[in-house]
């Protein structure tokens, strides 16, 4: 029944104007994790009145169901069967495009971006080591990001591993934020953060979580840590106050 009323809480917020927390075009509702909506159509006055408008089936999809929904324009981008990313026009449920996806995407949702215009609109997600984009409206990869639409998360480091964390990381402007997935122990692969383009794919900056020489913290680990050490990771979601520009 929870999920139920989710999905009928995110097909109201396809409707609503862009004011604060009255849209779920972000993972967790917004930039800043609020994991807040300021919509007053369910209350607790009605909310025993609320009948299932529609449903969506995701056979084979157990144990996958923290993946968070984003909204926009009126329609809803979930996952599908087959890991599947699944374009659902938010009133009716009806599919508007399916794009199969190689690999498991990223487990707890995706992201959403679109330029200043509105005329570019693209959800991005990292599955089986690569960060991809796909059209919002058409669900087509977009070749022109990375390699024929893929960056490969492993490239710029021998020891990063390619996994993407469990969530889907942050938009922020034009760059989408990541975190890694490497595990916890001592010696495990590197758990940068890194910062990428979002129109070509290009790595913007990397934030390295164990500092390098002449880095903020180096004097606090063992000179050559940052060559064998590794873990240190931001597995967990990523805030962003988008108007002083910290995450």
């Amino acid at each position: 029944m929870k999920s139920l009323l989710f999905i009928a809480a995110l097909a109201l917020v396809a409707a609503q104007a862009q004011k604060p927390y009255t849209s779920w075009s972000d993972y967790g509702g917004s930039a800043d994790d609020a994991q807040y909506s300021a919509l007053r159509q369910v209350n607790k006055a009605n909310v025993g009145t609320l009948k299932l408008a529609w449903s969506f089936p995701v056979p084979g999809a157990s144990g996958r169901f923290g993946f968070n929904p984003v909204v926009v324009d009126g329609t809803m981008y979930v996952l599908g069967p087959d890991n599947a990313i699944v374009a659902l026009d938010a009133a009716s449920g009806k599919v508007v495009w399916t794009h199969p996806v190689d690999g498991r995407p990223t487990d707890r949702g995706i992201n959403y971006w679109q330029s200043k215009d509105g005329a570019d609109r693209r959800l991005i997600f990292a599955a089986n080591g690569f960060l991809q984009e796909i059209n919002a409206r058409t669900g087509v990869t977009i070749n022109t990001f990375g390699n024929d639409g893929r960056v490969d998360l492993r490239a710029d480091e021998p020891r990063r591993q390619g996994n993407a964390t469990g969530t889907p990381g942050r938009v922020f402007e034009n760059l989408i934020l990541i975190g890694s997935a490497p595990g916890e122990s001592y010696g495990s692969a590197l758990g940068d953060l890194r910062a990428f383009d979002i129109p070509s794919g290009k790595l913007a900056w990397t934030f390295h979580t164990i500092p390098r020489p002449g880095e903020f913290g180096y004097d606090t680990w063992p000179p050559d840590a940052w060559k064998y050490a590794g873990g240190n990771n931001t597995w967990g979601e990523i805030a962003v106050d988008e108007k002083r520009a910290i995450a």
